[in-house]
């Protein structure tokens, strides 16, 4: 069942990278680099920079804007899509991202909301799809996912619940969709550990498996019963024997 086992990891790393969205970036924008790219802005800061920063597109649309000391991104910092809408909003404190952080979509529509301490997510977060229904929701305490986390389908519109121990699903997680739990899974630190049930529609389980530790158990075939051990005895068997069957009487 090496399909059950691919759909377990993906689902996990579905949870995880929803709730990792963002989450320690550098900011969008650098002195003396106004087309460096999002990824690669900070590498362009000079050592012992001071004071404020813009960059801005080709275009001359207006990307990024913020504070610099001794080369570290300070205080508050705003950056922008290309098309003029925010990108992402919050703050630094030496350079790492501190207190509320929202992220955007290039729609407008919020796409990220959650909390950073010393660089790290910390506490809830939430995130969203482009036409603003909910695509995740949980927690997380200095970096680590912990507790509850919810995850929504993009297209189809299942929901799924998972518990989180320091940063790995322990517990069961429940795909629920149309009112029907569709499939559930038991982890036990991080791996699958004990049943994997899957279900139709209506409800009734179309697939089990068992899992130890991460591996598929095979359960072996029962051993087939011979005739004698099946057949019932019948009076006449009785008669037979109590007779000896003719051979040994007197």
């Amino acid at each position: 069942m090496r399909g059950a086992v691919g759909a377990v990891a993906v689902g996990v790393a579905a949870v995880a990278g929803a709730a990792c969205a963002t989450g320690g970036r550098a900011p969008a924008v650098a002195r003396h680099c106004p087309a460096a790219t999002h990824a690669d802005a900070v590498g362009c800061v000079e050592r012992g920079a001071f004071g404020e920063v813009e960059a801005r597109y080709p275009s001359g649309q207006l990307r990024g804007r913020g504070r610099y000391v001794h080369g570290r991104a300070e205080g508050a910092w705003e950056t922008w899509h290309a098309n003029g809408q925010w990108w992402r909003v919050g703050a630094y404190v030496g350079g790492r991202e501190t207190g509320r952080w929202t992220e955007y979509h290039a729609t407008g529509a919020m796409m990220f909301e959650g909390s950073f301490v010393d660089g790290r997510l910390d506490g809830p977060w939430r995130t969203y799809f482009e036409d603003g229904r909910p695509a995740g929701e949980g927690t997380i305490e200095r970096g680590r996912l912990i507790g509850t986390v919810t995850i929504h389908g993009r297209v189809d519109p299942w929901v799924s619940e998972s518990t989180w121990v320091d940063n790995r699903p322990d517990g069961p997680i429940t795909r629920t969709q149309d009112g029907v739990v569709r499939s559930q899974i038991e982890m036990r630190r991080g791996v699958a550990h004990g049943l994997y049930v899957v279900r139709g529609a209506d409800g009734e389980p179309v697939l089990t498996v068992r899992y130890e530790d991460g591996r598929e158990l095979l359960e072996a075939p029962a051993e087939p019963q011979t005739e004698t051990e099946t057949r019932p005895q019948t009076e006449s068997d009785g008669a037979e024997t109590d007779a000896g069957g003719g051979s040994d009487a007197p």
